[in-house]
């Protein structure tokens, strides 16, 4: 929690989550997106996977990461690599 609230300058919890399905066959092309938004000036990014008992049977999303502990969760990890 004190990760996303120190990224968004504020509690999190108070933030609205918008969402938005996307068929799988776009998820390269947002994947380019992102790493083209990345690219510009000034901007960076890093890799921070989470632990999740439930992903594979109920997914993850922005909501399960600002919960409170011990639902689900068991907290970030730093990523394999960053970009």
């Amino acid at each position: 929690m004190a990760r996303l609230a120190e990224h968004f300058g504020e509690d999190p919890r108070g933030l609205p989550i918008v969402s938005e399905r996307l068929s799988k066959m776009e998820h390269p092309n947002v994947q380019a997106a992102f790493e083209a938004w990345v690219a510009g000036e000034g901007r960076s990014s890093e890799l921070v996977g989470v632990a999740a008992e439930q992903k594979r049977y109920a997914g993850l999303s922005l909501s399960d990461l600002v919960a409170p502990a011990g639902h689900g969760l068991s907290g970030p990890r730093r990523g394999a690599w960053t970009t």
